[in-house]
């Protein structure tokens, strides 16, 4: 679907992927080659690429986060009330 909407020309400036696709590496991979910016959920387990280079888990990039970049809002209202989440960016390698 977003090769598509790239072939067709149809302006986006940025995608979000949820977990079920931020988990799979060549989603990243495939958005980057192609300069697409990106927001994505991925497992705390996971490796990605900072900025700084390298390869870095995740839990290890946001355990350094300082506490004032954190952001907790709601996902909207679920089956067993509110979904609170927490959120914090950390750049990666482009």
């Amino acid at each position: 679907m977003l090769q598509r909407a790239i072939d067709a020309g149809i302006p986006f400036a940025w995608v979000t992927v949820d977990k079920a696709y931020g988990k799979v590496k060549h989603t990243r991979f495939w958005l980057e080659e192609r300069g697409v910016a990106y927001v994505l959920a991925t497992k705390v387990n996971d490796t990605v690429i900072p900025a700084q280079g390298g390869e870095s888990r995740v839990d290890a990039l946001v355990a350094v986060q300082p506490h004032q970049r954190w952001k907790r809002l709601s996902g909207g209202a679920g089956a067993h009330g509110e979904r609170m989440r927490t959120y914090v960016m950390s750049a990666t390698h482009r």
